[in-house]
């Protein structure tokens, strides 16, 4: 599921999965994630420098029980294990982490919608029983789905931003969030005992198509997961021996001018060509930035005017 953070929301997002999948009966544990999960990321952050700190998080957070393994990427959220528990846990998740620090789609338009969703749930959350029925927020409310109505996005971004207008409109009449009202009740989630009487005989109850049916979609998640995985490390490996190679063929090209030239200034002439091309880069970049932002700040500003108003509901 798409999950978009920063490096300071990471945290707290992967602090709401493990809480959110503990109270309804997912006891999942931290673990350490492998190479595969935080090297592209790495790479990005030591290749961007300072400019990715504020997104790619120093840890990053994996859980597993017996019936999931979650990883929070900081841009997603893969969730695997057996098709019924991973489907009712991406359900448990995507109505929890609504009102989180993370943008559950990518699109500019429709994250900046969920950004206002965002801070009339902060508004609300400062107080729900004097808030629940706030003509305020209701009005806001109001004001946030005609966006939607006209919102230039596509379906799967338009029905997330639908869905959570959907949730605070819940929220603002005094109901609880419906998968979360039923903390007590899951039906997908089994004690350990039911567990073992599911293992010990509760499959012969299956008829063999139905048998066969369950185990070739086990059989077909595993291959899928495992096909993701070998693309995953086949891709940080490419990349790896790729920066070799460019090393490599600049290393190449200085012993190439050696023969004209002393081996230290054909190593000086080839760094020094790099750092011109690197300043030409720079500059252009430089200039095209923007440097007039009238937009933004009117749209920041009738952002704050909102939160004030939302503030004093």
């Amino acid at each position: 599921m798409a999950l978009v953070t920063d490096a300071h929301g990471y945290t707290l997002v992967a602090d709401e999965v493990a809480d959110t999948l503990g109270r309804h009966g997912m006891n999942v544990r931290p673990i350490t994630p492998g190479w595969t999960v935080t090297a592209p990321s790495r790479i990005l952050s030591y290749l961007g420098g300072p400019s990715f700190d504020a997104y790619v998080p120093r840890n990053f957070a994996r859980f597993r029980s017996p019936e999931l393994d979650v990883t929070l990427y900081p841009n997603g959220l893969m969730l695997r294990g057996f098709s019924r528990q991973a489907a009712f846990a991406h359900g448990l998740l995507v109505e929890a982490l609504t009102d989180a620090p993370a943008y559950q789609t990518f699109d500019p338009a429709a994250q900046d919608i969920e950004r206002q969703i965002r801070g009339v749930w902060a508004a609300f959350g400062q107080n729900p029983a004097a808030h629940a029925g706030s003509v305020v927020l209701d009005s806001r409310l109001d004001e946030i789905a005609q966006e939607i109505r006209s919102l230039p996005v596509s379906y799967d971004e338009w029905q997330i931003v639908y869905r959570q207008a959907l949730q605070l409109d819940r929220a603002l009449r005094g109901h609880p969030q419906l998968l979360e009202a039923r903390t007590s009740s899951n039906p997908y989630m089994q004690s350990p005992e039911k567990e073992a009487a599911m293992s010990n005989g509760a499959t012969r109850s299956l008829s063999l198509r139905e048998l066969l049916g369950e185990i070739t979609g086990k059989v077909t998640l595993l291959a899928r997961k495992e096909v993701e995985l070998a693309a995953a490390k086949g891709l940080v490996v490419a990349a790896v021996i790729a920066i070799l190679g460019v090393n490599m063929l600049l290393v190449a090209a200085a012993f190439g001018l050696a023969v004209y030239l002393p081996a230290w200034l054909a190593a000086v002439l080839i760094g020094a060509v790099l750092v011109v091309i690197a300043g030409i880069l720079g500059y252009v970049s430089w200039m095209r930035r923007v440097t007039q932002p009238l937009a933004a700040t009117r749209k920041t500003l009738r952002e704050d005017a909102q939160w004030a108003k939302e503030r004093l509901a």
